[in-house]
């Protein structure tokens, strides 16, 4: 799979995620990810005071996962990485219901897309 933004947040948007932290969220993200046969690096250091949770290579993709916070920070946050001229677009995956919002297709004139992330009923 080409992991594009648009794609990358159909695949995601498609489970339900079972959690009790961040860090338990990124495993089920990256089983997610290895599943689709997609590449991915975790941990990405972009630069001295950024590091994305997922780094996909093969379309330079951005994957950030928020279980806490506000959309207005996170949204800085994933703007602050889609400046990095590495960086081609980003999908920014919450628990939060903000996520449920619409944005903004494009932020800093790159792909950029939410996905929900849902946890079992």
């Amino acid at each position: 799979m080409t992991p594009t933004v648009p794609r990358v947040w159909t695949l995601l948007g498609s489970f339900r995620y079972r959690f009790a932290s961040e860090i338990e969220l990124h495993d089920c993200i990256a089983e997610v990810l290895t599943n689709a046969r997609v590449d991915f690096e975790r941990e990405y250091p972009l630069g001295p005071r950024d590091r994305l949770d997922f780094y996909l290579p093969a379309t330079r993709v951005a994957l950030e996962i928020k279980v806490a916070g506000s959309v207005d920070t996170a949204r800085r946050q994933v703007e602050r990485y889609l400046e990095h001229p590495d960086i081609d677009g980003a999908v920014l995956a919450a628990s939060k219901a903000w996520a449920r919002g619409q944005l903004p297709r494009q932020l800093a004139a790159k792909p950029f897309a939410i996905a929900f992330l849902p946890r079992p009923l």
